[in-house]
């Protein structure tokens, strides 16, 4: 894998309202990466549990995989991610990684 972007933003993550978190997902849709790899899930959002989900199911939707680093359970690959996850509690945001596979389409 390539690092594409890394994202990172100086304020709360209690809203999406993020400049780097909105590129993200601009990047997303115009298939920039493949793969969101986040610290844990409170870097990633801390908008409450449904929100963050629906961030989530739309980086899905962009054909994005994501991933958390200290929470291994949390991933798009797999089985059902939601059912694998031991809990859901209001998740305390901010930086994220784009990556790029080494594979060329073709």
């Amino acid at each position: 894998m390539v690092l594409a972007q890394e994202y990172t933003d100086k304020v709360s993550g209690k809203t999406d309202k993020r400049p780097a978190f909105q590129q993200m997902f601009a990047d997303a849709s115009r298939k920039q990466f493949d793969m969101i790899l986040f610290w844990s899930l409170d870097r990633f959002s801390r908008e409450g549990v449904l929100e963050t989900l629906q961030h989530l199911q739309k980086l899905t939707s962009y054909g994005v995989e994501w991933f958390s680093f200290r929470e291994e359970y949390l991933r798009s690959v797999g089985c059902s991610v939601m059912l694998s996850c031991p809990s859901w509690r209001a998740l305390p945001n901010r930086s994220v990684s784009g990556c790029r596979s080494g594979l060329s389409p073709g």
